[in-house]
């Protein structure tokens, strides 16, 4: 870096503007230097400043008073072409030992109070330093071109040492960047700061060595500092800063729940709020299907809730039973829960509203829960809990709806509600919709008829009865097992037992 320095002396005429007598003001040590690059913006202009020193003994100046040297002092910087000008950038400086100019002696050029000259003392005067000074500010062709720099003096009362003063004139000093610094470009292109040989305003990875400067999405960003390298993002935008790009990161709040079905992608939230954060301080409960666990006449039916896929559990409306051998039930609220219970309804749908069925008593008791706890239950529900018997029939759902009773006040309201995909069916009904059954009986069934009536019971293989009907013959007999869904089942009848095959 380098500078201009130059020395020249301020001699100052009475008879010009006082009655009083003025000393010589000599200013020596003029500096013209490169400000510095902490100061410097990367990609703009270089930025100057100036300093000088004014040797001041025994001073008089406009009233001001004898014995100290109160002079203010302008520094102006011109194009060199504007003769006698001072329109061009103005720095100024207070009185020398008093504070900037007060009302009764006003600014006389309203200068840009960005750029000001501050002074301390020195063994014989006072040194003045410049705030670092933008030329483009003034004059838009910089760093082209040359400037001339003015020093005046002010005595008050709107008064300064005129430019048309011959010796002043002669002490204009004419300067350029390329006078200042011959090897600077024409911008400031900052620092090497990883060693790569480029500068930080070239180099796609000003932090992190790469002189090779891949950049394979063109986005501005070297390979070895975008967080996503194939994907065009030049702000960089990393939402959970987990050094992924939210352009390229499926999961932005780094929360476990993808942003495809993430209801607030940039906030962080468990999946039984969808993504969402929970508020702070309340319980809030709900059933895991994967770990609730049903039996019914379905066979096939996988026992967990979460597994079930397409199938639907079976049950005889007559006298058919729903086995809950497992609830699951999870507090994921932040707070204690209350102790509740679990309410059952039968619903031509998943959600819960004024036209579903309520059962008839059965309902299950929760104890407290402890945020992040959970508690088992089970329950067996019976068709006609819902109703007399028979009274469902075909595809329906029964909801299992937790805190039913509104004991707890939660964070989430809207995760109370699992449902359970049934079908009721009817074994003494006729519809053009079911399927004729192929049955193969492993005893011989002989067709002889009885005449009085009598009862047949059927069950299926693990033990639980779905058919008991009053028969009067071999026939009906054969008939019941024409409803009955696909499996194995042991019949009770008048003088035998014997399997059936249903296939």
């Amino acid at each position: 870096m380098k500078s201009l320095i130059f020395k020249f002396f301020l001699l100052v005429s009475l008879f010009s503007f006082s009655q009083n007598d003025y000393d010589f003001m000599p200013i020596e040590n003029v500096n013209i230097l490169l400000e510095d690059n902490i100061n410097q913006t990367i990609g703009e202009p270089y930025k100057i400043k100036i300093e000088f020193d004014l040797i001041a003994d025994d001073i008089q100046l406009g009233g001001y008073g004898t014995g100290v040297a109160r002079a203010g002092w302008y520094a102006f910087i011109r194009e060199t072409a504007s003769v006698n000008s001072t329109t061009g950038i103005m720095l100024r400086s207070p009185i020398v030992g008093a504070n900037v100019f007060q009302s009764a002696d006003p600014d006389p050029i309203n200068g840009d109070p960005r750029f000001v000259l501050s002074s301390i003392p020195i063994s014989n005067g006072f040194r003045f330093t410049s705030t670092p000074i933008q030329i483009k500010d003034g004059y838009s062709n910089y760093p082209l071109g040359n400037y001339d720099l003015i020093i005046l003096p002010y005595y008050g009362g709107a008064v300064f040492l005129p430019l048309s003063n011959n010796y002043l004139e002669s002490n204009i000093i004419t300067f350029s960047l390329n006078s200042i610094c011959p090897t600077c470009p024409v911008v400031y292109e900052g620092h090497d700061n990883d060693n790569d040989g480029i500068f930080e305003l070239n180099d796609n990875c000003p932090n992190t060595y790469n002189p090779d400067q891949l950049d394979d999405d063109n986005d501005g960003i070297g390979n070895v500092c975008d967080n996503c390298p194939l994907n065009s993002n030049s702000n960089q935008a990393d939402n959970d800063n987990d050094g992924i790009g939210d352009i390229c990161d499926t999961d932005d709040d780094n929360d476990g729940v993808f942003d495809s079905s993430d209801n607030c992608p940039k906030e962080a939230g468990p999946s039984s709020n969808n993504g969402c954060p929970i508020p702070v301080g309340n319980p809030d409960l709900t059933i895991d299907s994967s770990q609730t666990f049903i039996f019914s006449d379905c066979f096939d039916c996988s026992p967990a809730l979460g597994s079930l896929g397409s199938k639907r559990h079976q049950i005889n409306n007559q006298s058919g039973i729903l086995t809950l051998s497992q609830i699951y039930v999870k507090n994921i609220g932040n707070s204690n829960s209350n102790s509740t219970n679990i309410q059952y309804y039968v619903s031509l749908n998943t959600t819960l509203d004024t036209s579903d069925f309520k059962s008839n008593g059965s309902s299950t008791d929760i104890n407290s829960i402890n945020s992040g706890g959970y508690s088992i239950v089970s329950q067996s529900l019976f068709a006609t809990n819902f109703g007399t018997s028979g009274y469902f029939n075909g595809n329906w759902y029964i909801l299992m709806v937790v805190d039913d009773s509104k004991t707890n006040t939660e964070s989430n309201e809207n995760n109370n509600v699992t449902a359970i995909p049934v079908t009721f069916i009817n074994p003494f009904g006729k519809s053009e919709s079911i399927k004729t059954q192929n049955v193969s009986l492993t005893t011989k069934v002989e067709a002889e008829e009885f005449i009085d009536s009598y009862s047949i019971d059927i069950y299926n293989f693990q033990g639980q009865k779905v058919l008991s009907k009053e028969v009067t013959s071999k026939e009906e007999e054969n008939k019941l097992t024409q409803f009955l869904s696909s499996g194995l089942y042991i019949i009770k009848s008048k003088d035998r037992t014997y399997k059936v095959s249903i296939k």
